[in-house]
């Protein structure tokens, strides 16, 4: 199988994580460029940052 080059943005991947977590999490979503504000239904409030990793980094 040949495999195609294609190049995504962080902005395509952040609103599919926002689509991703609707229906899968009782939060409310704000998404803000690139990244994701999910507010639960208890307060707690995670950002989700999608940004692209141009160099290697060790782990």
């Amino acid at each position: 199988m040949q495999q195609t080059k294609y190049n995504v943005t962080a902005e395509q991947i952040a609103i599919d994580l926002e689509t991703l977590t609707d229906g899968i999490f009782e939060a409310v979503t704000e998404r803000r460029n690139h990244f994701l504000v999910l507010t639960f239904t208890n307060g707690q409030r995670f950002r989700i940052i999608v940004q692209e990793q141009t160099s290697p980094q060790n782990s």
